[in-house]
Protein backbone atom coordinates (compact mmCIF):
# COMPACT_ATOMS: atom_id res chain seq x y z
CA UNK A 1 0.00 0.00 0.00
CA UNK A 2 2.67 2.64 0.86
CA UNK A 3 4.76 1.67 -2.15
CA UNK A 4 1.81 2.20 -4.47
CA UNK A 5 1.00 5.58 -2.85
CA UNK A 6 4.52 7.13 -3.24
CA UNK A 7 5.62 5.30 -6.39
CA UNK A 8 4.63 8.21 -8.64
CA UNK A 9 6.48 10.72 -6.40
CA UNK A 10 9.79 8.74 -6.34
CA UNK A 11 9.98 7.13 -9.80
CA UNK A 12 8.75 9.14 -12.72
CA UNK A 13 8.79 7.90 -16.29
CA UNK A 14 11.24 9.67 -18.68
CA UNK A 15 9.93 10.66 -22.06
CA UNK A 16 11.85 9.75 -25.26
CA UNK A 17 12.52 13.43 -25.95
CA UNK A 18 14.17 13.88 -22.56
CA UNK A 19 16.31 10.80 -23.16
CA UNK A 20 17.61 12.16 -26.46
CA UNK A 21 18.41 15.54 -24.78
CA UNK A 22 20.36 13.83 -21.98
CA UNK A 23 22.40 11.85 -24.50
CA UNK A 24 23.34 15.03 -26.44
CA UNK A 25 24.32 16.81 -23.23
CA UNK A 26 26.56 13.86 -22.18
CA UNK A 27 28.29 13.78 -25.56
CA UNK A 28 28.83 17.55 -25.53
CA UNK A 29 30.34 17.42 -22.01
CA UNK A 30 32.76 14.67 -23.02
CA UNK A 31 33.79 16.54 -26.13
CA UNK A 32 34.33 19.80 -24.23
CA UNK A 33 36.60 18.05 -21.67
CA UNK A 34 38.60 16.45 -24.48
CA UNK A 35 39.06 19.80 -26.25
CA UNK A 36 40.24 21.54 -23.04
CA UNK A 37 42.27 18.83 -21.25
CA UNK A 38 44.17 17.36 -24.23
CA UNK A 39 45.86 20.67 -25.29
CA UNK A 40 46.87 21.45 -21.70
CA UNK A 41 48.46 18.02 -21.25
CA UNK A 42 50.21 18.29 -24.63
CA UNK A 43 51.71 21.70 -23.75
CA UNK A 44 52.98 20.39 -20.40
CA UNK A 45 54.60 17.37 -22.07
CA UNK A 46 56.24 19.23 -24.97
CA UNK A 47 57.31 22.39 -23.11
CA UNK A 48 58.47 21.41 -19.60
CA UNK A 49 60.17 24.81 -19.06
CA UNK A 50 63.38 25.45 -17.08
CA UNK A 51 64.44 22.76 -14.67
CA UNK A 52 64.68 23.68 -10.95
CA UNK A 53 68.11 24.43 -9.54
CA UNK A 54 69.29 21.57 -7.30
CA UNK A 55 69.89 22.51 -3.68
CA UNK A 56 73.38 22.37 -2.26
CA UNK A 57 74.09 20.08 0.64
CA UNK A 58 74.44 21.90 3.96
CA UNK A 59 77.77 21.17 5.68
CA UNK A 60 77.45 21.38 9.46
CA UNK A 61 81.05 20.44 10.24
CA UNK A 62 84.16 21.24 8.28
CA UNK A 63 86.51 18.35 7.72
CA UNK A 64 89.59 18.31 9.91
CA UNK A 65 92.92 18.47 8.17
CA UNK A 66 95.27 15.80 9.44
CA UNK A 67 99.01 16.38 9.04
CA UNK A 68 101.17 13.31 9.01
CA UNK A 69 104.56 13.66 10.67
CA UNK A 70 107.36 11.26 10.02
CA UNK A 71 108.59 9.85 13.30
CA UNK A 72 112.23 8.75 13.11
CA UNK A 73 112.99 5.26 14.22
CA UNK A 74 114.90 4.95 17.47
CA UNK A 75 118.55 4.18 17.03
CA UNK A 76 119.63 0.72 18.19
CA UNK A 77 121.23 0.60 21.64
CA UNK A 78 124.96 0.74 21.66
CA UNK A 79 126.76 -2.31 23.01
CA UNK A 80 128.12 -1.69 26.44
CA UNK A 81 131.82 -1.94 26.69
CA UNK A 82 133.24 -4.40 29.17
CA UNK A 83 135.86 -1.88 30.37
CA UNK A 84 134.69 0.01 33.47
CA UNK A 85 134.24 3.75 33.12
CA UNK A 86 136.92 5.92 34.59
CA UNK A 87 135.72 7.42 37.85
CA UNK A 88 137.27 10.30 39.71
CA UNK A 89 138.94 9.18 42.95
CA UNK A 90 137.06 9.99 46.12
CA UNK A 91 139.37 11.62 48.67
CA UNK A 92 137.17 10.44 51.56
CA UNK A 93 137.12 6.79 50.47
CA UNK A 94 138.94 4.19 52.57
CA UNK A 95 142.27 3.05 51.11
CA UNK A 96 142.35 -0.39 49.56
CA UNK A 97 146.14 -0.67 49.47
CA UNK A 98 148.14 -1.01 52.69
CA UNK A 99 150.47 1.95 53.28
CA UNK A 100 154.20 1.40 53.14
CA UNK A 101 154.93 3.34 56.32
CA UNK A 102 153.40 5.36 59.10
CA UNK A 103 153.74 9.08 59.60
CA UNK A 104 153.13 10.55 63.05
CA UNK A 105 150.24 13.00 63.22
CA UNK A 106 151.02 16.56 64.13
CA UNK A 107 150.07 17.59 67.61
CA UNK A 108 146.97 19.74 67.85
CA UNK A 109 146.91 22.61 70.34
CA UNK A 110 144.55 22.00 73.25
CA UNK A 111 141.93 24.68 73.64
CA UNK A 112 141.22 25.72 77.20
CA UNK A 113 137.64 25.09 78.39
CA UNK A 114 136.01 28.41 79.32
CA UNK A 115 134.49 28.60 82.76
CA UNK A 116 130.79 29.51 82.88
CA UNK A 117 129.16 30.71 86.04
CA UNK A 118 125.69 30.07 84.66
CA UNK A 119 123.57 30.37 81.54
CA UNK A 120 120.22 32.11 81.75
CA UNK A 121 117.39 30.06 80.27
CA UNK A 122 119.46 26.86 79.89
CA UNK A 123 117.49 23.59 79.86
CA UNK A 124 117.78 21.25 82.84
CA UNK A 125 120.87 19.04 82.71
CA UNK A 126 122.93 21.59 80.77
CA UNK A 127 126.58 21.61 81.85
CA UNK A 128 128.17 25.02 81.18
CA UNK A 129 131.69 23.49 81.54
CA UNK A 130 131.08 20.97 78.76
CA UNK A 131 133.06 21.16 75.56
CA UNK A 132 131.98 23.85 73.12
CA UNK A 133 129.80 22.47 70.36
CA UNK A 134 128.41 19.55 72.40
CA UNK A 135 124.62 19.13 72.26
CA UNK A 136 123.00 18.15 75.57
CA UNK A 137 120.66 15.14 75.46
CA UNK A 138 117.11 16.15 76.29
CA UNK A 139 114.38 13.57 76.77
CA UNK A 140 111.22 14.30 74.74
CA UNK A 141 108.08 14.76 76.85
CA UNK A 142 105.72 11.77 76.76
CA UNK A 143 102.68 12.17 74.47
CA UNK A 144 99.44 13.16 76.10
CA UNK A 145 97.08 10.20 76.62
CA UNK A 146 94.08 10.06 74.29
CA UNK A 147 90.71 10.76 75.93
CA UNK A 148 88.83 7.53 76.57
CA UNK A 149 85.56 7.16 74.69
CA UNK A 150 82.42 6.46 76.74
CA UNK A 151 81.08 2.92 76.55
CA UNK A 152 77.66 1.40 77.21
CA UNK A 153 77.14 -0.87 80.22
CA UNK A 154 77.59 -4.59 79.67
CA UNK A 155 77.92 -7.68 81.79
CA UNK A 156 81.30 -7.99 83.48
CA UNK A 157 81.72 -4.34 84.45
CA UNK A 158 80.58 -2.28 87.41
CA UNK A 159 77.84 0.02 86.14
CA UNK A 160 77.30 3.50 87.62
CA UNK A 161 74.75 3.75 90.45
CA UNK A 162 72.81 6.94 91.18
CA UNK A 163 73.76 8.32 94.60
CA UNK A 164 72.26 11.85 94.35
CA UNK A 165 68.71 12.24 92.99
CA UNK A 166 67.17 15.61 92.12
CA UNK A 167 63.45 15.72 91.28
CA UNK A 168 62.51 17.78 88.21
CA UNK A 169 60.47 20.95 88.57
CA UNK A 170 57.07 20.46 86.95
CA UNK A 171 56.66 23.26 84.35
CA UNK A 172 53.79 25.63 85.08
CA UNK A 173 52.59 25.53 81.48
CA UNK A 174 52.46 21.72 81.62
CA UNK A 175 50.44 21.90 84.87
CA UNK A 176 48.01 24.34 83.27
CA UNK A 177 47.65 22.06 80.27
CA UNK A 178 47.25 18.97 82.51
CA UNK A 179 50.16 17.38 80.65
CA UNK A 180 51.61 14.07 81.88
CA UNK A 181 54.20 11.82 80.31
CA UNK A 182 57.80 10.70 80.39
CA UNK A 183 61.10 11.84 78.87
CA UNK A 184 63.85 9.39 77.76
CA UNK A 185 67.35 10.88 77.92
CA UNK A 186 70.87 9.68 77.11
CA UNK A 187 73.47 10.86 79.64
CA UNK A 188 77.26 10.44 79.64
CA UNK A 189 78.71 9.77 83.11
CA UNK A 190 82.39 10.70 83.41
CA UNK A 191 85.03 8.90 85.47
CA UNK A 192 84.10 10.98 88.55
CA UNK A 193 80.39 10.12 88.43
CA UNK A 194 79.27 13.53 87.15
CA UNK A 195 76.77 13.91 84.31
CA UNK A 196 78.92 15.29 81.50
CA UNK A 197 76.27 15.73 78.77
CA UNK A 198 72.58 14.99 78.21
CA UNK A 199 70.52 14.66 75.05
CA UNK A 200 66.86 13.75 74.54
CA UNK A 201 65.92 10.52 72.77
CA UNK A 202 62.15 10.75 73.18
CA UNK A 203 60.40 13.64 74.89
CA UNK A 204 57.54 16.12 75.00
CA UNK A 205 58.31 19.79 74.26
CA UNK A 206 56.63 20.92 77.49
CA UNK A 207 58.58 18.50 79.70
CA UNK A 208 61.97 18.06 77.98
CA UNK A 209 63.93 21.00 79.42
CA UNK A 210 62.79 20.34 83.00
CA UNK A 211 63.96 16.73 82.73
CA UNK A 212 67.37 17.75 81.29
CA UNK A 213 67.93 20.31 84.06
CA UNK A 214 67.20 17.70 86.73
CA UNK A 215 69.41 14.95 85.24
CA UNK A 216 72.39 17.34 84.94
CA UNK A 217 72.33 17.65 88.76
CA UNK A 218 72.35 13.89 89.40
CA UNK A 219 75.41 12.18 90.85
CA UNK A 220 76.55 8.63 90.09
CA UNK A 221 79.23 6.27 91.28
CA UNK A 222 81.81 5.94 88.49
CA UNK A 223 81.71 2.95 86.17
CA UNK A 224 84.61 0.53 86.61
CA UNK A 225 86.08 -1.84 84.03
CA UNK A 226 89.07 -4.04 84.97
CA UNK A 227 89.64 -1.91 88.04
CA UNK A 228 89.81 1.37 86.07
CA UNK A 229 87.13 4.08 86.07
CA UNK A 230 85.67 4.61 82.59
CA UNK A 231 83.03 7.00 81.18
CA UNK A 232 79.68 5.30 80.58
CA UNK A 233 76.64 6.11 78.42
CA UNK A 234 73.43 5.71 80.44
CA UNK A 235 69.78 5.83 79.32
CA UNK A 236 67.47 7.35 81.96
CA UNK A 237 63.70 7.93 82.04
CA UNK A 238 62.05 10.83 83.86
CA UNK A 239 58.29 10.56 84.51
CA UNK A 240 55.94 13.49 85.06
CA UNK A 241 52.70 12.69 86.91
CA UNK A 242 50.14 15.15 88.22
CA UNK A 243 48.99 14.47 91.78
Amino acid sequence: MPHEMFADAVVRPISPRARRRRRWLTLCSIGLHVVVVVPIATVQMLGPGPLPTPRQAVIFQFPDVVHLIDIPRPSPPRPQSSAPAHEAPNPDAAPVVAPQGFTPEPEQPVRPTPAYEGVVGAPPGFNPNAQIGAIPHLDAPPPAPEPQRPIRPFSGMQTPQKIVDVQPVYPAIAIAARKEGFVILEAIIDTHGNVESVRALRSDPLLEQAAIDAVRRWKYSPGVLNGVAVPVIMTVTVRFTLR
